[in-house]
Order: structure tokens, then sequence, then C-alpha cells
């Protein structure tokens, strides 16, 4: 019975990121109306699933206000963009994949099994992302509407297919490099690859540097063997810079012509931080709510005009949160990862480093509730803190009885 639990979350994984972005997997399958019998299968095994007693942390709290909290800004949604109760209901719905947390809790998963979940998608991810840049243009997962969209999107000579689950790539890169700083062996050194392989073809600048910059800061701040690990660093860094041309050339002049222009990303941030809400202060408290893309809702479709001219909420993070779900819920955001650091000694490495790339990339990609791909990752990362806290945090207070973060 405990392999069919973790094959179910493997499942969710599957369908919630679409087959990792299979291009005809919406002809295959009837995407809406699967996850939604999905998030309610998570509901339902949850209610039967027998009792366990929940580790004493503020984590299930905020696991249900990031659930919840979204259905209040349905009331923004129906009031200021005219979207009726039932396109409000069925666009905020994923946000209770969160709930999964308490599945995880109950059905008692463990970290090792998760880890193999991780090394599982985070392989396949990155060898499709590999083996898509020499069979294009025949290839079959992308995120992109259709070919012509993909074959202008490249970036250093390389497409970039958008695929979900680049989360599994990060994390697969962060635990091998853990692994490898405890013990150098071949098959770990094959999975770093793999996963560097995997973030550095997202082509994405803050994913990659938000990536390594996570990953030195936890191995340079590691209470062994600091000296060292400062100077393999160096080493590390200097080869990047002596082959930086090579690896991030198109990268770097883009950057600087995206600076010297009128900058999407900047302009976004100006219309969902202050333009849209308009300085509306029941806009600001409950957000716009979800839109729901559909041709009933016209909600829907007023969002769908910004993207034509490249306004996207989620490309400005906790910007484009607060305009959607509103201050509260930013504030429950903030508060989670305020928990999570202060309690960042219990957390094994590899998890402090997907906090790190969360918090560096939070004012550009979307950490919290976007997809039900999104909220199901982000609950697994607050259950990997959950169980890393509970194993961590009684052996840290035998051997230092005062000062315990609580």
């Amino acid at each position: 019975m405990g392999r069919a639990k973790v094959i179910y979350i493997y499942i969710l994984f599957v369908f919630f990121t679409g087959a990792l972005s299979y291009s005809q997997w919406g002809d295959i399958m009837p995407t809406s109306m699967v996850n939604k019998i999905l998030i309610f299968s998570i509901i339902g095994f949850t209610l039967i699933a027998p009792k366990r007693r929940i580790y004493n942390t503020p984590l299930p709290k905020y696991v249900m206000m990031l659930a919840f909290i979204p259905f209040i800004s349905m009331f923004g949604a129906h009031i200021f963009h005219g979207q009726s109760w039932t396109d409000c209901i069925n666009a905020t719905l994923f946000n209770l994949s969160y709930l999964i947390f308490f599945l995880l809790v109950r059905w008692d998963i463990q970290e090792k099994d998760l880890v193999k979940m991780i090394i599982v998608f985070g392989c396949i991810y990155s060898l499709i992302e590999l083996l898509q840049e020499f069979t294009y243009p025949k290839v079959w997962f992308y995120a992109q509407k259709d070919l012509d969209s993909l074959s202008n999107d490249v970036r250093n000579g390389l497409y970039r297919f958008r695929m979900a689950g680049i989360d599994f790539a990060v994390l697969l890169f962060f635990y091998s490099f853990q692994t490898l700083t405890k013990k150098i062996n071949t098959k770990h050194i094959i999975l770093l690859l793999i996963g560097a392989i995997g973030v550095y073809l997202s082509l994405t600048r803050q994913i990659m540097v938000a990536s390594i910059g996570s990953a030195a800061l936890v191995y340079v701040f590691a209470k062994k063997n600091k000296f060292r690990n400062i100077i393999i660093l160096l080493v590390f860094f200097s080869i990047i810079y002596v082959n930086a041309d090579v690896l991030f050339g198109s990268f770097v002049e883009q950057t600087n012509d995206e600076l010297d222009s009128d900058y999407i990303r900047f302009l976004s941030y100006n219309y969902f931080g202050i333009e849209w809400n308009n300085g509306n202060i029941l806009k600001s408290l409950i957000g716009n709510g979800f839109p729901y893309y559909n041709i009933s809702s016209p909600y829907g479709r007023e969002v769908e005009n910004l993207h034509s001219i490249g306004l996207f909420a989620s490309d400005v993070g906790i910007v484009g949160m607060y305009a959607l779900y509103g201050v509260f819920y930013v504030a429950i955001c903030v508060g989670f990862l305020v928990y999570a650091f202060r309690n960042f000694r219990y957390i094994e490495p590899y998890v402090q480093m997907y906090l790190l790339f969360m918090t560096f990339t939070i004012v550009m990609l979307w950490s919290f509730g976007m997809s039900a791909y999104g909220t199901t990752r982000t609950a697994l990362i607050m259950y990997l803190i959950y169980l890393n806290i509970k194993k961590n945090k009684s052996k840290y207070m035998v051997k230092h009885p005062v000062n315990i973060v609580q």
C-alpha cells in the first residue's frame, strides 16, 4: 500500500505538469476536468486517511491560509471584473491542491521516497530538454502555443521550450550538490551534471543565477571546512568566468538591451503593482482574483488582452501575487519564508538551497498560487521542511538545550 501511495504522488505531478508540457496533452486529456478530479481526490484521501498527530509547527496554518485566502479574492474578480461566481470557483479551485500537505502527513510519506521522485522527474525533465535541442524541429514537449512561437524563442543559440517541471531539475541539482559535498561518487556526479543541464537549458537567467548562488551560499557557510569550501568555489567561479562568453554571452547582451529600453517586466511591475488597483483599498486587501481563461469570462478576456501586450502577473512574482490575491496573501507567503529561515539550521542543505532559490526569485518568478503544479510543488517543499524540522530539531535540542527557535 505504501508503494501505491507514492505512485499516486507521481501521478499527481504527471497530470499537474501536463506530462511535462507534452504538446498533445490537451488533445488526449480533458485537463481541466481531470485536474479537478485529482484535487478532490487529494481532499477525499486526506479525509479518509487515518489521523496522525501533527508535529507542533505553524506550517499547517500557513498551508491552510495559502489554500483558502484565494477564495476571498473571488469577490474582487466578481465585483471589479464581472467574472461569474461559477467561473471564479473554476479559476480558484486549483489552490486546494495545497492540501496535499496534510495527505503527505497522514500517509507518513518518507523523505527518501520524495527524493527518489525528485531524481526521477529531474532526470526525465533535463534529458528531454537536452534531446529536443538535437531533434528540433521534431519536438514533443513545449509550452508555447505552436512551433512558430517556439522557433522565435531562442537564447544563446538554443531553443527555449518552457517545459513545466524545472523545479525538479533545480532540486536534483541541489540534492546532488549536497551529496557530493559529503562524499564524491560517480553516480551523484552524473546526477549533478544532469541537474545542471536542466537548469541551464531552462534558458532563464534568474533560474540559473539563483540556482548557482543558492548552492554556493549554503556550501560556503557550511559548518565544516569553510576555508576549503571557499577555495573550491573560487576555482569553480573562475572556470565559469573564463568560459562566460560561451555559456552566457547572449544572456548578457539581452540583459543590456533590455535595461537600455523599456523592459517589459518593469512595465508589468508598474501595472500590477500600482495601476491595476489604482489606489482602491479593497483591491489591495483582497486582490482582483484569479481569471478564468474562458470565453465566458470577461475578466479572462481582459487579462488575455494584457498578455497580448506583454503584461503578465506571473512575470513579477510577489507583485503579481499582490495584484491577484491581495496584501494578506503576500503577508502569508512572507510569513512562511520568515518561519523557514528562523528554523534554517534544522533543514537539510538541499532544501535550504531551494528556500534561498525561492527567496532570490520571489520578485520575478511565481512560487505560490499560480497553477495546480505550482501549489503542489510548494506544498511538497513545505512538507520536506516539516519533516526536516521534526527530525532535526529534537536532535539539536539534546545538544543545545537553550536558545531553541520556537
